[in-house]
């Protein structure tokens, strides 16, 4: 005896595109619970991630060294050499222009702190003021008060 063959609910088509849907679904559940991993792990992923980016950029003349014959441990050490010039003068240069704009950088960060505190008519709460009274506030509370 032959049981009659049970057609499908939906048609071919249909199928697919729900396969391809929950395909999707997936992918991006992945996704976003990686990001997210990312987000609360970016102390970690944060310095990976500029690890992959300069071994990325660096690849090229590690290959070109090798290509011209030079020994592995040669040129993975003229590599490192390379990144320390780069992130030396970067740090040079960037230095050096903090140290020559230092004045206006102190200049413009009163100016501000002066704007601010015009236009929320915050009056007296310069450093020296707050300091006083906090040396008024730690002193007052330290003291207990005479019996009355």
């Amino acid at each position: 005896m032959q049981t009659p063959t049970a057609r499908p609910l939906l048609p071919e088509a249909a199928r697919r595109v729900a396969a391809w849907c929950v395909v999707l679904l997936l992918v991006a559940g992945v996704a976003a619970v990686g990001i997210r991993l990312c987000v609360v792990l970016k102390t970690a992923v944060t310095p990976v991630l500029l690890a992959i980016l300069g071994t990325a950029l660096l690849g090229p003349l590690y290959r070109r060294l090798l290509r011209m014959k030079v020994r592995k441990s040669l040129a993975a050490g003229l590599t490192v050499l390379a990144v320390l010039a780069v992130v030396g003068g970067a740090t040079y240069i960037v230095v050096a222009a903090l140290i020559d704009t230092g004045d206006q950088i102190v200049a413009s960060l009163r100016q501000a702190a002066e704007d601010i505190a015009k236009h929320f008519g915050a009056a007296g709460t310069s450093l020296d003021d707050l300091s006083r009274n906090a040396g008024d506030l730690s002193g007052s509370s330290a003291a207990p008060p005479p019996p009355g």
